[in-house]
């Protein structure tokens, strides 16, 4: 059973077949390539459709190097777009969730009132970050954990958002790991992501109290 490939795809191949054919010459492929990557082609698709072509029948060497270098050049812009959109989904997490924690840490600024009441109103305070920051920090942990695995962010931006997070929280590393422990029960991480705990530990241990 052959691979089901898209619409964009089997232009693709059409075009290629009809430049070895005498049909098309490489300007014309190279306009068909662009006009197919304009309209939403995939062009790590393009890429493979090239690549299964030419096992069957090379394409002239500078032919070859024009296409390739402009699927390729598609390609790496998405990526980059792609790891731009991840990066810009978890930092807008990371202020949301400053601006979610914010409210219950000024309680920790404001004068108490005089009175035998002033005792208990800090107290309530300095509660209620410690049981927010765990909620916000779950919920860009996941996301950056999505991201991490899709490979949407490298290793250094997964620590550099989290990093930002504990800032932006006012959280301990420790929260961190204990969630990171707790989410590792439930499903496990790959063995090569910095998200182990190891590798976290190590990279947030600046910020760990001594």
């Amino acid at each position: 059973m052959g691979t089901k490939i898209s619409p964009a795809a089997a232009v693709f191949s059409k075009v290629l077949r009809a430049f070895e054919t005498g049909g098309f010459t490489c300007p014309d492929v190279l306009s068909e390539v662009e006009l197919l990557l304009a309209t939403g082609a995939s062009a790590t698709e393009l890429l493979e459709i090239l690549r299964r072509r030419e096992l069957v029948e090379p394409l002239p060497e500078s032919a070859h190097a024009q296409v390739f270098h402009l699927l390729n050049e598609a390609k790496e812009l998405n990526e980059a777009k792609e790891r731009a959109a991840a990066s810009a989904a978890v930092a807008d997490e990371t202020q949301n969730a400053h601006l979610e924690t914010a409210p219950e840490r000024t309680l920790d600024s404001v004068p108490a009132t005089p009175g035998p009441p002033a005792t208990a109103a800090p107290a309530q305070g300095e509660e209620d970050p410690v049981r927010a920051a765990p909620v916000a920090l779950t919920s860009v942990f996941k996301k950056v954990v999505s991201a991490s695995e899709s490979g949407a962010l490298t290793d250094a931006e997964v620590l550099a958002q989290l990093q930002r997070l504990l800032i932006a929280t006012g959280s301990s590393p420790k929260a961190l790991l204990e969630i990171l422990r707790r989410r590792k029960l439930i499903e496990p991480l790959p063995e090569h992501t910095c998200l182990q705990p190891y590798p976290m530990r190590r990279a947030l241990q600046s910020r760990m109290p001594q």
